[in-house]
């Protein structure tokens, strides 16, 4: 401080040296295949499922084969990230990153390897992030050839991306890889043989079996499913008359949501007189709408047909329908019929149009008989003010009619849930195909709950304590009960070291994750979970803080300064119980300076750090001896 006028001055001294602080270590990425997405590949933070909706749509809907007689159920098409997620949060999970690979509309079995395999380079940018999982991995798809269910194909398709994953883990040394086994019915030895980084890698990665049968609710609808025969049954014939009415209107009601775009994209070309088929399309499109409303007059649904007949009674939908039917004349549809001129005869139709557009099977030529009760009205100058018009509702007042469509559709659909409700609870064919798809639905990868477990273990006890012994949340059961005798064979495997997690069930606790162990299940150094993910934890932590002492002067002093701190923050994990020792000299070490540091390597800017870490492992294998105990 210069100081040069009289006066007090205030100097203040930094007292605390530079700290290092932890890093989060539960912060997921989620790669998989989303309904929508802002930029393919593009990492984005959430932190409900309400998030996740939002940004990147709801669960794929997907349509299901079911023999009538097996009941065996077989997919379209199935992707997990969704699900995946849902049971992650239900399980303690927090925020978390998704990285969407590509969307429904366009991923199948020929390029989701691909879209999978060109997202994992996105984790070299989430620095924050510590777990990497692929639920969609395991997607699965319907044979076209053998009509069987199948994934991606193992050995080809899943095996290189489970490594890669893996692999990329080990490269940034910061993030730790979920995996699950590949399909439900997968051997433990084409895992073993599947997931297969390189082997020094194996550490950075952990594997869980079996699948999991979640409580999770899955709403199914007829539409959904295809019988291998028909039943026959009352409600059945009832259904397939509403889908008839829903069929029919289904483009037409999904176009409401669209109806301006629809009118922008007209009146872009409302001068174009060239083009003047394709600007009168619109009043086909909107007269086709209103003929929608009753070409299902032949079906026996008295519901929807109470509401189609009220229309004809409704004053506003009926003079709204009468203009639009004067448009469709007086401007023309069709090649030849065509009329569309700079100036246009607008003319009122008469009362009778209307019962003359609900006659079954009218066509535009039935109109033009009708050319002869027209009268004059008004003469639009411009096809720019036909389209004016028409949005004023000067000529047709598109809300009402719009109303009245969706109001039919929703009456139909109303009836198609309530019939439904009914075939699924009185026909017996379907109440078992509908919970064949329901229990099929429910078959999920263990890696969501692991993730959201990891988390809340974390929080609640630390990176240092095995995410084992906790109760799966949301959870029927793994599919498969294992045994202790099956479980010696997972837990450690002999010929290729590659540990396997179990999930059991134990009585009165429920299912339970009852393995701690990396792949490298048979390196003394990094066989636990928990040992890996600490290092992890401290070697981020550390580095981070290590950024304060870059282009320092290479000294004793700086050396000192970079001693205390690291010494400090491992004294509070030795405090935590992360690592062992009666007191913090038996349970770290950390060196550096001249012991650590060549004279060449200081001339070089460079200063060694050694850093020594007895961590906490756990009590995996408790052994308790007995013995007769007799007093003499």
């Amino acid at each position: 401080m210069i100081v040069q006028t009289p006066g007090v001055y205030i100097r203040e001294r930094n007292s605390l040296p530079s700290s290092v602080a932890g890093v989060s270590t539960a912060v997921p990425a989620f790669i998989g295949i989303t309904a929508k997405q802002a930029a393919v590949n593009a990492p984005k933070r959430i932190t409900s499922m309400f998030d996740y909706i939002n940004n990147f749509g709801g669960k794929h809907i997907s349509s299901f084969d079911v023999d009538n007689s097996t009941f065996e159920v077989i997919a379209d098409q199935r992707f997990f990230l969704y699900d995946t997620l849902d049971l992650y949060f239900r399980n303690g999970g927090g925020p978390c990153y998704i990285v969407s690979a590509g969307i429904y509309a366009s991923t199948d079995n020929t390029n989701i390897t691909g879209f999978l395999d060109a997202a994992i380079v996105n984790l070299d940018d989430l620095d924050g992030v510590t777990l990497a999982l692929m639920p969609d991995a395991h997607y699965q798809y319907k044979d076209i050839s053998t009509g069987a269910q199948l994934g991606i194909n193992g050995a080809a398709g899943y095996s290189p991306l489970a490594s890669a994953l893996i692999q990329k883990c080990a490269e940034l040394k910061d993030k730790f890889a979920i995996l699950d086994y590949y399909q439900p019915t997968s051997s433990q030895n084409d895992m073993r043989n599947w997931v297969n980084p390189i082997h020094a890698d194996l550490k950075y990665g952990s594997l869980y079996y079996p699948w999991l049968k979640t409580t999770q609710q899955q709403h199914i609808s007829t539409d959904q499913l295809m019988l291998s025969a028909a039943t026959g049954s009352i409600q059945e014939l009832a259904l397939n008359t509403v889908k008839a009415d829903l069929l029919a209107l289904d483009v037409s009601y999904g176009k409401l949501h669209n109806i301006d775009s629809l009118k922008a994209d007209y009146a872009l070309k409302a001068t174009d007189v060239s083009n003047k088929t394709k600007f009168t399309e619109v009043f086909s499109y909107l007269y086709k709408l209103i003929k929608g409303l009753d070409s299902g007059t032949v079906l026996n649904d008295t519901v929807v047909d109470q509401y189609r007949n009220s229309l004809r009674t409704n004053a506003s939908f009926t003079g709204e329908f009468e203009k639009l039917c004067w448009m469709v004349e007086t401007i023309g549809i069709g090649t030849g019929s065509n009329r569309l001129n700079a100036t246009i005869n607008a003319q009122k139709p008469s009362d009778n149009w209307i019962d003359l557009a609900y006659t079954p099977y009218l066509t535009y030529a039935d109109l033009a008989a009708q050319k002869a009760n027209l009268a004059p009205l008004t003469t639009p100058t411009t096809n720019s003010s036909v389209i004016g018009d028409l949005n004023s509702a000067q000529y047709v007042d598109l809300n009402v009619i719009f109303s009245a469509i969706a109001g039919l559709f929703e009456t139909a659909y109303a009836r198609k849930q309530m019939i439904e409700a009914q075939l699924f609870a009185e026909d017996p064919t379907y109440k078992q195909a509908k919970n064949a798809v329901e229990n099929f639905l429910k078959q999920m990868p263990a890696q969501g709950a692991v993730t959201g477990i990891y988390c809340k273990n974390d929080r609640e006890r630390g990176v240092w304590k095995s995410p084992a012994n906790i109760a799966v949340q949301s959870v029927e059961k793994p599919l498969v009960e294992v045994s202790n005798a099956e479980q010696d064979g997972l837990n450690v495997d002999a010929q290729t070291g590659k540990s396997i997690n179990v999930i059991r069930t134990f009585a009165g606790k429920g299912a339970l994750v009852w393995g701690a162990r990396t792949l490298d299940g048979q390196s003394n150094e990094w066989r636990y979970i928990a040992v890996r993910r600490f290092f992890n934890y401290a070697e981020e932590s550390i580095k981070i803080a290590m950024n304060d002492f870059v282009f320092e002067p290479n000294n004793a002093r700086t050396w000192v300064k970079i001693k205390a701190m690291i010494t400090s923050f491992l004294v509070e994990q030795w405090k935590a119980g992360a690592l062992l020792g009666a007191s913090y000299d038996e349970a770290f070490y950390v060196r550096v300076g001249e012991d650590t540091t060549s004279e060449q390597e200081i001339l070089n800017g460079i200063i060694n750090v050694q850093i020594g870490l007895a961590v906490a492992r756990p009590a995996e294998f408790i052994i308790l001896e007995f013995s007769h105990y007799t007093k003499s």
